[in-house]
């Protein structure tokens, strides 16, 4: 078993200067990562995540991608055997995934799982493989050489968050940059009506 710097009970020790909860993606990413809980708690935030909040999966691939990492899909978990964290977690058995279930992030490293969940039966929903950037994807396989999944990377494109999600990342104190808002709806090719009728039942004003 190797030997990591960033763990589970230093994440938790380090949480208690942010005064945080809701932080499961925080301390999934430091610990896959293996960078220390602080830096990438700014990072995230960097991206949109708002302090004792839940993150979105597009802040945390942004998050991960400035940190130098990939994220890499592995859909078969999910599909094929439909797993769950206590399933799951013998068949990662090399390297660092982050795991998403219903509404919770963990880790798991080397087919351990590095969480509260460790033993139970959450349903797993998204399984990512974390690798350092231009570092080679290894396809699992099986004993007799078959594959036992297909790896997919899934880039972040811009049209992926919803028009209701990039209004509440982007608004402060209940107010979008007009200016912000039109160059987003001109990139994404979304509908300046649906914007303003969704800034309008949200109680966000574009100015």
């Amino acid at each position: 078993m190797r030997a990591l710097g960033t763990t589970l009970e230093t994440c938790n020790e380090a949480r208690k200067g942010f005064n945080e909860k809701s932080d499961c993606v925080v301390k999934a990413l430091a610990i896959t990562t293996q960078v220390d809980y602080a830096t990438v708690h700014a990072m995230l935030a960097k991206h949109g995540r708002k302090a004792r909040c839940g993150t979105w999966n597009r802040t945390t691939f942004a998050a991960a991608r400035e940190l130098g990492f990939t994220l890499t899909e592995i859909k078969h978990f999910i599909y094929n055997e439909r797993c769950t964290v206590r399933s799951i977690e013998p068949k990662l058995k090399d390297g660092f995934y982050l795991v998403m279930t219903r509404s919770h992030a963990l880790a798991v490293v080397d087919g351990v799982v590095h969480d509260y969940t460790r033993g139970k039966t959450h349903k797993v929903t998204e399984v990512y493989r974390v690798t350092r950037a231009g570092e080679p994807v290894i396809t699992a396989v099986a004993e007799d050489g078959a594959p036992v999944y297909t790896e997919k990377h899934v880039p972040v494109p811009r049209h992926a968050i919803s028009v209701k999600q990039w209004l509440k990342d982007n608004e402060d104190c209940n107010v979008v940059p007009w200016g912000r808002a039109a160059q987003w709806v001109r990139s994404t090719g979304r509908s300046l009506t649906t914007l303003k009728v969704q800034a309008r039942k949200l109680g966000i004003v574009l100015a």
